[in-house]
Formats: C-alpha cells, sequence, structure tokens
C-alpha cells in the first residue's frame, strides 16, 4: 500500500510539472522547478537507501516517507499548482503549523535512526528535545528554499506578491 501511495502522489506531482511547462504564465519556469525540487524530495526514502549501511539514514522507517511525502505533495502541488495558497484561506498558515508537527516527527525519525545505528538508546526526555531542535533545522531550512527560489528564480514561494498570485 505504501507503494502505490507514494506513486500515486508523485505521478499527480509529475503530471503537474508536465502540465506547467507547457502553460505560459507570468511565473514562467519558477513553478516548475520548485515543484521539481519538491519531487526529489518525495524520493528521500529511496535515496536514503542508496547511503552506505553504517549511515544512520538507512535505518529511516518508511513511515518518515508516509508523512514526509504528504508534506511536500500540499505544499507543492496543492499550494502552487493548485493555488490553494491564494483560494483556501488560511491554507499556509495551517500548512506552517503542520509542517512544524511533521518536522518533530521527522527528527524523532532521525533520533530512532540513529539509536538503531549505534546500537544504544536515550531516555525519552533527550529524543524529545533532539526531535524539536531538528524539527527547527528542517523548519528553518524550508524558509531558506523558499527564500532563495523567490531570491533567484523570480518566483512566489512566500506568497508577498501580489501581481504573481493574480
Amino acid at each position: 500500500w505504501q507503494l502505490v501511495y507514494w506513486w500515486i502522489l508523485r505521478a499527480l506531482m509529475i503530471g503537474g510539472i508536465i502540465l506547467r511547462l507547457f502553460e505560459s504564465d507570468a511565473l514562467g519556469m519558477y513553478q516548475p522547478l520548485q515543484m521539481s525540487a519538491n519531487l526529489l524530495g518525495m524520493f528521500a526514502f529511496e535515496i536514503f537507501q542508496a547511503f552506505p549501511k553504517k549511515t544512520f539514514f538507512r535505518n529511516f522507517s518508511s513511515g518518515f516517507q508516509n508523512v514526509s511525502i504528504m508534506v511536500f505533495f500540499l505544499a507543492s502541488f496543492g499550494g502552487a499548482f493548485l493555488n490553494f495558497y491564494y483560494t483556501v484561506p488560511m491554507y499556509d498558515k495551517i500548512l506552517h503549523m503542520l509542517g512544524c508537527m511533521v518536522g518533530v516527527y521527522m527528527g524523532y525519525e532521525l533520533v530512532c535512526a540513529m539509536q538503531i545505528r549505534d546500537k544504544q538508546t536515550c531516555s525519552p526526555k533527550i529524543a524529545a528535545l533532539c526531535a524539536l531542535g531538528i524539527a527547527f533545522v528542517f523548519s528553518t531550512g524550508w524558509e531558506l528554499f523558499e527564500f532563495s527560489f523567490d531570491q533567484w528564480f523570480g518566483g512566489d514561494a512566500q506568497h508577498w506578491d501580489l501581481q504573481l498570485a493574480l
């Protein structure tokens, strides 16, 4: 079921990228580039399996991808392709709240993967604190991603440009 779920979301994202490539609009190549970068994130679990066996990346559970793929899909396909950022009230705020929760879960998965690799455990309080810190790093990285695409490719990932929205 997981492979079917992953590939349905990926196929929709690929279809959205292809449709945007053939449309001419004010965003030009920006939206297909952003969606392609998010599509790459949708393959994180498989990419991690290519790492050497001694790295903790190999120990992520498939639940990591079940959650992360949905966030990439909602942000890129729902928000950018379907224009939910402008048509659904508070869509961006809801995604940011969801993203923070997912960031903590992904941080927890990361701590668990490190514990599996090292064959040692830490206290749940330390794991929760680490998960929160890692979520901060993920969230900051996401905002840097949005800002970089806006600055370098003239897009509207942070949704501040009314003309691009229209």
